[in-house]
Order: structure tokens, then C-alpha cells, then sequence
């Protein structure tokens, strides 16, 4: 890969995220890493800290405008952006029959349908240049259900189809 790639995460402020976040930053590549408001602060201050190819942005998945706007931020500093790692999801561990109507919403907003609006700004650019990778970060509860996490697996399992029309 290109030195000059440019990779956005979704998610970084723990876990997966915040590890990959760890590894990139130790490349070459420019990196917009996103999380959450609340632990927005906390990464500020940690080991890792913003540089001339580290920006890290506050992006809550359900803030279509905001996520538009890194986009466009994004676009007008480096350029569209490379690769882009959808890794930001939740996880409400329930029976079916004690969700609510919010919470299961919410679970598909975050772990569906924002995704899905980054992958809609981005992919234009990707397919105009013909390059480009998006890789969304899924779990095994996208291939398989268990009795207390049928709506997480049900965003999952959205976000395996599109991966696989991509």
C-alpha cells in the first residue's frame, strides 16, 4: 500500500477500534479516527495524540450531518479517503420480547444504517479513482443468532448482506 493512504475509523475510542487505532498510528498512513462525545476527552489526553496525520474527530453514528461534515473535512485536508474502517457498533443483550421499540432502533442506527451513510459519502470517490477498501467490522452474531442478542444479530446480519453487494 501507498505510504500517503488515508484510513478513517468509526470507533476507536475501545476494543477492536482503539487497537487498530494503536497499530495505524505506529504507519505512515493519515488517519481520522472517530468516537464517541463522552470518551471523546479521554483519547485527547491518552498516549495518542493528534498530529499532522492523526485527527481525531467526536462522531456519534446517528449525527448524519456531523458524519457528513468529517467527510467533507476529510476531502478538503487530504483528499477522499482510502480505507475506510467501519468498526463502531453497540450491543444490547436482551430477549426479544424485552426490547423496546427505541433501543431497537438505536441498535440498528449504530450498527446499520450509520455505517451505511459514511459507506454512501465515500464510495462515489472510491469508485471514481477505481480504488479503494471498505472493511466493516461484523461479528460471528451476524452469522448465527443466540437467544439474548436477536437484535444485535439482526444488524449484524444487515451488515453482512451489504458487505457481500459490495
Amino acid at each position: 500500500m501507498e505510504k500517503s493512504q488515508i484510513v478513517l475509523m468509526t470507533g476507536c475510542n475501545s476494543g477492536i477500534g482503539r487497537e487498530l487505532l494503536t497499530i495505524f498510528n505506529r504507519s505512515p498512513f493519515k488517519i481520522v479516527a472517530t468516537t464517541l462525545p463522552k470518551p471523546f476527552a479521554k483519547l485527547k489526553r491518552d498516549p495518542i495524540a493528534e498530529s499532522e496525520r492523526l485527527w481525531i474527530r467526536r462522531l456519534d453514528l446517528v449525527d448524519y450531518p456531523k458524519a457528513s461534515l468529517i467527510v467533507a473535512e476529510t476531502t478538503e485536508k487530504w483528499r477522499a479517503v482510502d480505507i475506510l474502517i467501519n468498526n463502531a457498533g453497540i450491543s444490547y443483550r436482551s430477549v426479544v420480547e424485552d426490547m423496546t421499540v427505541d433501543d431497537e432502533q438505536t441498535q440498528m442506527q449504530i450498527d446499520y444504517f450509520g455505517l451505511m451513510h459514511l459507506i454512501r459519502d465515500w464510495i462515489p470517490a472510491m469508485r471514481e479513482r477505481r480504488s479503494g477498501r471498505i472493511i466493516n467490522i461484523s461479528s460471528a452474531g451476524g452469522m448465527m443468532a443466540m437467544s439474548t442478542m436477536g437484535s444485535y444479530s439482526a444488524s449484524k446480519f444487515a451488515l453482512e448482506g451489504v458487505n457481500e453487494s459490495i
